[in-house]
């Protein structure tokens, strides 16, 4: 699996958001770019300090960010139609943690709405 080194998270840089090393260049930045069809030259053009394997990166942790995710969230659904107890999670500096004072993330209408689902 490849390394994720370009991308960053300081406190003090973009209050902590997930950064392309260590610049005020947010991955949600260059997700957006991408997003709204623009091609990688394009990006380096706009913005010369970017590399195209910082675009590479960006793309890549977004969709291991959706991934875990999606596991996380099926896992915690899963427990809760088994009436089984739950740990709330966060994303932090890229690694899911449980945070002791974390609440639950999702809100109530979408926890119910995915849970009615499964259950049909």
């Amino acid at each position: 699996m490849p390394d994720l080194d370009r991308i960053t998270f300081a406190p003090d840089v973009m209050g902590g958001r997930a950064c392309i090393r260590g610049m005020r260049v947010t991955v949600s930045l260059l997700l957006n770019l991408v997003a709204s069809g623009m091609s990688e030259d394009e990006i380096m053009d706009a913005y010369p300090y970017v590399e195209r394997e910082d675009i590479r990166q960006a793309v890549l942790y977004a969709a291991r960010f959706v991934d875990e995710g999606a596991r996380r969230f099926a896992d915690e659904s899963a427990r809760r139609i088994e009436g089984l107890p739950t740990r709330p999670y966060g994303l932090c500096a890229g690694e899911f943690v449980v945070p002791d004072d974390f609440d639950d993330p999702l809100p109530d209408d979408v926890i119910a709405a995915f849970e009615g689902e499964a259950l049909t």
